[in-house]
């Protein structure tokens, strides 16, 4: 009898350890799974200013752009952009001699 209680003894106290581990164990992993949640909420957070920038920049680099756009053709003849004028035109011409030229 005092075997089978010493046997008994020592398996409960190896399973208490056991569970103590696993305890453990579990412990450090909610630990981890709050350190996770709480970098992926800086990251998010970071994420959203980025495209809230990119978004703004976006919005800069379209009225810088607006300088550059070629006329529609809907703008007035005098304009010296629109490709009907007769300046393109001359303008065209002369750089289809001096291409002729260098092909010489």
């Amino acid at each position: 009898m005092i075997e089978r209680t010493t046997a008994s003894s020592s398996q409960i106290r190896i399973s208490t350890q056991q569970q103590q581990s696993a305890s453990d164990q579990a412990v450090e992993a909610m630990r981890e799974i709050d350190e996770v949640t709480r970098q992926s909420e800086t990251s998010a957070k970071r994420t959203e200013t980025i495209a809230k920038e990119l978004n703004s920049l976006s919005g800069n680099l379209e009225k810088a752009i607006e300088q550059f756009k070629i006329a529609d053709q809907e703008e007035e003849p005098s304009s010296p952009r629109v490709r009907g004028d007769h300046r393109y035109a001359e303008i065209q011409e002369r750089e289809a001699v001096a291409v002729g030229q260098m092909n010489r």
